[in-house]
């Protein structure tokens, strides 16, 4: 029997339950993602979608795991785990060697390019479909991933209202605040993205080479340098949502203002947000969507 699941909602699901439990727990939440993703995937999954009887040939019942209803690629046992974040979370995974790639089958870098940790990008992608623009002066930039670093919002009164003060140092900005898609308070990127050339993925089968140059042009290249048919959709990764959430003026610095752009005016019940969406509205905010980017490599 063939189980339809939305690899979406899974990937986005099983990163929601790690991040709490990696707040609450810390070093015990790795053996609890093992519990408790089941536990989601299953009682929102399996008992409230149907199931259809397929074959499948004796040579790959092994690694047939769940079928996508959308003529997807089929997920494999490794990544049937990795989704269910019991190896990693969605947005979490070890940096990319060549040897490790070349073990799995993956992707190798372009030539003259090497593998780093991985980067995020966050990108102010007003056209999906675009391969080239001239706003990347207002893309940012996580070295880390942010999330578990973050603050959920039901804990925002006791903790970042008081102390400005984020776990590991991050500054809370009151009038110009970032959250990603579990309802988490995170800390915002440096901006803006430096000049240069990026290998890029969305975690999906898609790579390309952005170039970022000083004046804040950018473009989606192949391998070679040239242009190519990838749109920043291609290379954003769905399940990591992000938004920035301003006072209305904030970019003007209006400190005579009073603030009405709280956390504490986010529906809390609204996260996790599905993989794609938009981030939902804030009251008294200006809201900007970005794009999440994988930086996996860059130009040497």
């Amino acid at each position: 029997t063939s189980v339809v699941l939305d690899p979406d909602d899974l990937l986005a699901l099983s990163k929601f339950y790690f991040v709490r439990l990696s707040m609450l727990f810390g070093d015990y939440s790795f053996f609890l993602t093992f519990i408790l993703p089941c536990i989601a995937i299953i009682s929102r999954h399996l008992l409230l979608l149907p199931t259809t009887a397929a074959y499948t040939p004796p040579s790959s019942r092994n690694s047939i795991i769940i079928s996508h209803h959308h003529s997807q690629p089929t997920l494999c046992r490794r990544s049937f785990f990795i989704a269910s974040g019991i190896i990693s979370s969605a947005c979490l995974a070890p940096p990319i060697t060549p040897s490790a790639a070349a073990a799995e089958g993956e992707a190798l870098p372009p030539p003259n390019f090497h593998a780093i940790p991985k980067r995020y990008i966050a990108a102010l992608a007003t056209d999906p479909n675009a391969s080239s623009g001239d706003n990347a002066l207002q893309w940012g930039t996580w070295t880390v991933d942010p999330g578990p670093r973050g603050v959920l919002l039901s804990d925002y009164a006791t903790t970042l209202s008081k102390s400005g003060v984020g776990p590991y140092g991050w500054k809370f900005e009151s009038r110009d605040w970032w959250l990603e898609e579990h309802g988490i308070i995170m800390e915002a990127p440096d901006f803006p993205v430096r000049e240069g050339k990026y290998w890029v993925t969305g975690g999906r089968e898609q790579t390309a080479v952005l170039s970022v140059d000083g004046n804040g042009g950018w473009k989606l290249e192949d391998d070679e340098g040239g242009n190519c048919a990838v749109r920043i959709k291609d290379v954003t990764h769905l399940p990591c949502r992000s938004a920035r959430y301003r006072q209305p003026g904030a970019e003007n610095n209006n400190r005579n203002k009073k603030n009405t752009c709280s956390p504490s005016n986010a529906w809390q019940w609204g996260f996790p947000v599905r993989a794609g969406a938009m981030m939902p509205n804030v009251g008294g905010c200006e809201k900007q969507d970005y794009a999440v980017l994988f930086v996996v490599g860059v130009h040497d």
